[in-house]
């Protein structure tokens, strides 16, 4: 079964309590692992700035150029 990226991100709003009335615009993550490299790509789609910190320079260069 197929879900949209907007479906889950509505399911994760409401598991982690965000008021559903607040816009999110950035998103920051920390840690650049396998994890990181598809939310990032499902983060951008939905149009949403996206910042990584990674102590390894190479691991964080190599997320952001690979996304979309």
């Amino acid at each position: 079964m197929a879900v949209s990226y907007k479906r889950l991100w509505k399911l994760l709003v409401n598991k982690v309590g965000i008021l559903s009335s607040r816009t999110v615009n950035e998103v920051m993550i920390v840690g650049g692992g396998r994890i990181t490299y598809y939310l990032t790509n499902m983060l951008l789609e939905l149009g949403m700035d996206v910042k990584i910190i990674e102590i390894n320079k190479d691991k964080c260069v190599n997320i952001g150029t690979h996304s979309q």
